[in-house]
């Protein structure tokens, strides 16, 4: 992440990279889906690693206006990144998409942060349920739309609406709320709700015996409607 310095984070599926800001002060939202691991070493020539800088890779998956899958709107890559731990920065520098030999430059190095999940045993005392969590994704890239510059301008004008667990007292509310959500899947997205979709997802299908405990979960952890955040 920016400014941290020492061995790079254990990164792994369900964390976020926030890319940015560009120059309306905006990060893109990049779901992580596999380990941030050491790029291999031919990429370093490729891409004209400076020296001292290190280059590390993870599959991820975003909602952009430029690129999708072949199965799902949704983009699937593996994302690569210059870290130099001296300087304590993390650039987002090029992808590779799934089964291609081709390696996509940026312009220009992209900044990025991990906002990384809760979902820890050192935080939580579980861990990550991995095959849930891809199951989760999977449905949803699945039933995925094209960006929407529509939802874009909702959210903007919504700014960031949240849920509040307080608002939500009685189970009768909280099951109310969880078919809200279920809804919400459905509109077009933007960058952001891939991250909010898959980890909503992936509460509901982890309690499917217990929506309550489901919504509950959503109100902790990603408590945003992924059509207007």
């Amino acid at each position: 992440p920016r400014g941290a310095a020492g061995p790079a984070l254990k990164v792994g599926p369900g964390d976020i990279l926030l890319c940015g800001p560009d120059k309306y002060d905006i990060h893109h939202v990049v779901l992580v889906r596999g380990k941030l691991e050491a790029a291999p070493p031919e990429l370093a020539s490729v891409l004209d690693t400076p020296p001292g800088a290190e280059l590390l890779c993870c599959k991820t998956i975003e909602s952009t206006q430029g690129s999708t899958g072949t199965t799902t709107w949704w983009y699937p890559t593996t994302t690569i990144i210059q870290r130099d731990a001296h300087a304590g920065t993390a650039m987002v520098v090029a992808d590779q998409p799934p089964d291609s030999d081709t390696v996509f430059t940026f312009p220009e190095p992209v900044p990025c942060k991990v906002l990384m999940h809760p979902v820890r045993r050192e935080v939580l005392g579980e861990d990550l349920d991995r095959d849930v969590f891809e199951e989760a994704l999977t449905a949803c890239a699945l039933r995925s739309k094209e960006y929407s510059w529509n939802t874009v301008l909702h959210a903007f004008l919504a700014y960031q609406r949240s849920m509040h667990i307080e608002d939500y007292p009685t189970e009768e509310e909280r099951l109310e709320l969880l078919d809200e959500i279920r809804k919400s899947w459905q509109r077009p997205p933007i960058c952001s709700a891939v991250a909010i979709k898959v980890w909503q997802q992936y509460f509901d299908s982890m309690h499917s015996d217990d929506p309550d405990d489901a919504a509950v979960c959503i109100l902790h952890y990603m408590p945003v409607w992924c059509d207007s955040t």
